[in-house]
């Protein structure tokens, strides 16, 4: 037993039970009632350590988040010199067949043909007008698909649901995708 606590912390839980009638007859007893005020009632909690703490854990979680984010494009980054290296490889590999060369002059020159082609085609009136019409078609399409992700990420946001139903009332899942955008080259 532990000597520098009292002699009731010591012995065993519900061990000595004292009911109320006991407690003002028994002149040898260390407890003492003590009445209950506002001041007493709820122990006072200084939060401002929970705070500092919390901001530490999340100043922390923020920092490791961010090395491993780090870390994670230095792998993408290697990965990537190391696909481009591979994929050069191959190339030099095509260009030292003389079967795929010839197959490879042949498939140019038939896209030339086929250019040209295309060419005298998209030149005629009908042709000019449907692509017109085509180009807004598919400019509107664009400008909509923007709002729209928009207003899907904002809905995201504020309910943090990840589908939403459609005017059929088809559940639709929410594809959020984030990227880092290309190293800027530095200027020197």
């Amino acid at each position: 037993m532990n000597n520098n606590l009292p002699d009731d912390i010591n012995k065993e839980p519900n061990q000595n039970k004292v009911d109320d009638t006991n407690i003002e007859s028994n002149e040898n007893s260390n407890l003492h009632a003590v009445p209950v005020t506002a001041t007493n009632a709820v122990p006072k909690y200084d939060d401002s350590y929970v705070e500092a703490a919390d901001e530490n854990d999340v100043t922390y979680a923020l920092s490791s988040l961010e090395n491993i984010i780090r870390n994670r494009l230095g792998i993408i980054e290697k990965s990537q010199h190391e696909v481009s290296e591979l994929g050069q490889q191959l190339k030099d590999i095509m260009a030292n067949s003389e079967e795929y060369y010839k197959a490879d002059k042949v498939a140019k020159e038939a896209m030339k043909v086929k250019k040209q082609i295309k060419s005298t085609i998209m030149s005629t009136p009908e042709a000019k007008m449907i692509q017109g019409k085509y180009d807004d078609a598919k400019e509107t399409l664009k400008d909509n698909e923007g709002s729209l992700s928009d207003l899907l990420l904002e809905y995201y946001e504020t309910m943090r649901i990840k589908a939403i139903d459609d005017g059929d009332g088809n559940e639709r899942e929410l594809l959020i995708k984030v990227r880092v955008a290309p190293k800027k080259m530095k200027q020197q």
